[in-house]
Order: C-alpha cells, then sequence, then structure tokens
C-alpha cells in the first residue's frame, strides 16, 4: 500500500478541500513543485496555476491564483 497524506486547501472562506492523497503538484512562484509523504517541512508562496492531487490513478485539479503552502510533520 503506497502511503498517503492529508491534502487541505483553505481560502478565506473556508475549507475547499479535505482528502488523503499520494501526491500534489503545486504551482510555486520560483516553479512547479512535487510534494510527497514525508516531505520535509516548507512554505512556500504559490502562483497562478494548478493544483493536482493524485490518489492512485484518480487526480483532482484545482485553480488558484496565488496563495501560500505550507507542508507539515505528519502527525504520529
Amino acid at each position: 500500500m503506497t502511503p498517503a497524506f492529508k491534502l487541505e486547501i483553505t481560502t478565506p472562506t473556508g475549507r475547499v478541500y479535505s482528502k488523503e492523497v499520494d501526491m500534489v503538484t503545486l504551482p510555486g512562484r520560483e516553479g512547479e513543485m512535487g510534494i510527497l509523504p514525508m516531505h520535509a517541512p516548507l512554505i512556500a508562496l504559490m502562483g497562478d496555476g494548478e493544483i493536482i492531487a493524485r490518489r492512485g490513478n484518480e487526480e483532482d485539479r484545482l485553480l488558484i491564483t496565488g496563495g501560500c503552502a505550507e507542508i507539515t510533520q505528519e502527525e504520529k
């Protein structure tokens, strides 16, 4: 079984996405970033583009226009 992690996307009006995913691709200001389980903690500014959340063979795509991303340690 592939390890997964929880992806939550929040806007000023509230949470719009909350699912377990295998990988997420983010449009950072300095270029695209791929985040996998056990990624090191990170805070990054986001650019305009598409967040791609993958779960096995499925994927969700969400368009964004900036913001920030925070990757935290997984809770035990």
